[in-house]
């Protein structure tokens, strides 16, 4: 026989019993990391699983993929932690090597801190290449970014919860992640984006859009020039009214 967690069904027979008490596998647990994830989340959902053990420190932003781990009774928190970012270095290593060509990213570490701001703009999967596209198209053009997440970052604390709307000051603010301004990319990420977001980063639409706007329906509308954005923004604001 071995220790484990174990599972045995219903109205077995003793023969049964004894076969899953010596070769039985140990009942697998599972917990969803979700995409968007600030690194202060994600230590919150997972000491937040009675069945795990062990205390947990905040990763490094960014670090954790988000994806559903298995595990069984009693695994450090520590170790989901760990094969999670081992899970994050692997995919952008391979996801590196087979990025589309011409891209004004220079490392993977790049391509995640604009992936992470994809996650948290994109309201629509089918939307995330697109978004890649324009900040993409930004990048290459020396645009800031404007980026609302970002800026949301800076003024939350990290958290990216704030229980108002963001000002005229708060995009104004001095700090580097806010990309209202700061020149480029800002100096590290501001979530956990998950794989989607990262293949599209790495593999964007082909378009030459330069901004977008929410639409008032869940997505955004996009736009090559600042006078058909500028349209975009009236046509949204007077939907909203």
């Amino acid at each position: 026989m071995h220790a484990a967690e174990l599972g045995f069904p219903a109205g077995a027979s003793l023969a049964a019993v004894l076969d899953v008490l010596r070769f039985g596998r140990p009942v697998q647990h599972h917990i969803t990391i979700p995409e968007g994830l600030t690194a202060a989340q994600i230590s919150v959902l997972l000491a937040g699983a009675n069945d795990l053990s062990g205390d947990v420190t905040v990763p490094d932003e960014g670090s954790v993929l988000p994806d559903t781990y298995a595990y069984t009774l009693g695994t450090p928190r520590a170790n989901i932690i760990t094969r999670a970012q081992s899970a994050m270095q692997h995919l952008l290593t391979t996801a590196w090597r087979a990025r589309a060509p011409g891209l004004p990213l220079r490392s993977p570490r790049q391509a995640l801190v604009l992936a992470s701001i994809v996650e948290r703009e994109a309201k629509l999967p089918v939307e995330r290449a697109m978004i890649a596209r324009v900040f993409l198209n930004r990048l290459g053009l020396s645009m800031r970014l404007q980026a609302d997440p970002t800026s949301l970052y800076s003024v939350s604390g990290g958290t990216l919860s704030l229980d108002r709307k963001l000002t005229h000051a708060d995009l104004a603010d001095t700090d580097p992640y806010n990309t209202y301004v700061v020149e480029g990319l800002p100096v590290g990420p501001i979530c956990s984006p998950g794989s989607a977001s990262i293949l599209a980063t790495l593999h964007p639409a082909d378009d030459d859009a330069l901004y977008f706007v929410a639409d008032g329906t869940g997505g955004h509308v996009f736009a090559a020039s600042l006078a058909a954005h500028n349209a975009n923004v009236t046509r949204f604001r007077n939907r909203a009214r």
